[in-house]
């Protein structure tokens, strides 16, 4: 016969309890700070300056995809089409040419005199409020007059949502105008491409925790792959495809450069950047699982992968990221770039490397400029020509 159970002690009773107690609290106090962080993003949303400022800048990001200007959507623009809309009192015109990309008319063949690049990209290279607010046309200008020619011609090859493997597809259309670079500018639709597919690989746990913002928030790197699997990723799809569409254009006597993506200086911006990022991120873009630290690891990330191929494949790396001040100001989000932003990118891109390389194009092909060769000796450079390996960094 068994006898009665001993008595607990007021220790073991007081454990009891208070276990108890925490695991009663416990849900509450999370669901508490969950509250507290969305009501501070939908906060953000309303009050921060930047998200405004943006958020107005968007609407005219809204137009350039507009279903009007597409052939085929997210990879063909309509030829010989142009959309005019008024935009918060602001023009914004849409001009395609006879192949469907953002550029007016231009000669074919192309005369011998004439030394044209054409800039292969998305969003980042397509995007302006006019044809000649874009990237490339400021880039013609500016080459122009550092250069002191007007022989230069920078053709507009971007469209919205083209990844690495989108380009290499479209590679017989940008040799269709004849150029004598591709100038390659993207990154930042692959890392969005890698997250989408990252988020339907989650399993079951971890997709249920991923709805909490608070865990997204603080605990961003837990549901996503680490640098080496990333890394791999991008090498597998991105890299690559890029490498072949080098292949290709090279086959036809064609160089190719390619351009470090710009990113936010995330390290040093405000509370209120910071916010205007964070807020960005969990509503402009496929998938939420990033903060704008992972994002900014991502992109430096890229682009050590992208200076890796060009210094092994020997081709012009045209490090703008470098070059570029990464102050938040002069973005509309993440990615994409103000009007004075776009200014600044256009600078940082005339690097004394991708001058001398045109430069040395130009006086061989008969296209040449009254630019000195003594013009441009103020970066140490490697026998190939590409920047002196160092730390990355934006």
């Amino acid at each position: 016969m068994r006898g009665p159970k001993p008595a607990r002690g007021p220790a073991a009773v007081l454990l009891f309890r208070f276990l108890a107690l925490l695991l009663l609290w416990l849900p509450l106090v999370f669901l508490s700070i969950e509250a507290l962080y969305r009501f501070r993003l939908h906060h953000i949303g309303s009050r921060n300056e930047h998200v405004v400022e943006g958020r107005q800048q968007l609407l005219g990001f809204a137009a350039a995809l507009d279903s009007t200007l597409w052939e085929k959507p997210f990879y063909s623009y309509r030829p010989s089409h142009s959309i005019e809309r008024t935009v918060l009192g602001r023009e914004f015109e849409f001009r395609t040419d006879a192949l469907g990309f953002r550029n007016d008319p231009i000669e074919h063949p192309k005369p011998d005199s004439i030394y044209r690049i054409v800039c292969v990209g998305g969003s980042t290279t397509v995007s302006g409020w006019t044809n000649e607010s874009t990237y490339p046309s400021r880039l013609e200008a500016a080459l122009r007059d550092t250069l002191e020619t007007e022989r230069i011609e920078v053709l507009n090859c971007g469209v919205s949502g083209y990844t690495a493997q989108a380009e290499r597809r479209r590679i017989d259309d940008y040799l269709a105008y004849e150029p004598d670079l591709l100038l390659e500018y993207n990154g930042v639709n692959d890392l969005w491409e890698t997250l989408e597919r990252q988020e339907r690989r989650l399993g079951r746990w971890k997709s249920l925790l991923a709805r909490s913002l608070f865990l997204r928030t603080r605990f961003s790197s837990w549901f996503l792959p680490d640098d080496v699997t990333l890394g791999e990723l991008l090498d597998r799809q991105t890299i690559r495809p890029l490498g072949r569409m080098a292949d290709a254009a090279q086959q036809e006597g064609v160089e190719v450069a390619f351009a470090t993506f710009l990113r936010p200086d995330v390290e040093s911006a405000g509370r209120s950047e910071w916010e205007f990022l964070w807020y960005d991120l969990h509503h402009g873009w496929p998938g939420q699982l990033v903060v704008p630290e992972t994002y900014a690891g991502w992109i430096d990330l890229y682009n050590q992968r992208l200076r890796a191929l060009c210094r092994k494949r020997g081709l012009l790396c045209v490090d703008v990221a470098a070059r570029f001040s990464g102050r938040v100001g002069a973005f509309r989000d993440v990615c994409h770039l103000r009007d004075e932003g776009i200014e600044e990118k256009v600078d940082a891109l005339l690097t004394p490397e991708f001058l001398a390389y045109l430069q040395a194009d130009l006086e061989s092909s008969g296209a040449g400029s009254r630019l000195g060769p003594d013009a441009h000796t103020d970066t140490d450079t490697d026998s190939d020509g590409a920047p002196e390996p160092g730390p990355d960094s934006n």
